[in-house]
């Protein structure tokens, strides 16, 4: 499991030289081009990523899920992280 920050992906876009408004397509033709999938788990974006994903077309070939855990609870219980 790879787990990304904003700063990774603002790092990311930069390295790459890609604009922020086609991220999402790069990021589905990328990861159909190598054959592998994604997941989300999101908390305050509200399930913003995974929506940006599946507008794109052919995402279904690489989208798994999404998760939207705003509880604290279910943050710790469904996804692990830590009450820390």
């Amino acid at each position: 499991m790879v787990t990304l920050t904003e700063k990774d992906l603002m790092e990311l876009l930069q390295k790459n030289n890609l604009r922020e408004d086609a991220l999402e397509k790069e990021v589905v033709e990328r990861l159909a081009a190598l054959h592998l999938k994604t997941a989300t788990a999101e908390s305050c974006t509200g399930g913003l990523i995974a929506k940006r994903i599946t507008d794109i077309s052919g995402a279904s070939e690489v989208f798994g899920y999404g998760c939207v855990t705003y509880w604290n609870e279910a943050k710790n219980g469904l996804l692990g992280v830590s009450p820390q």
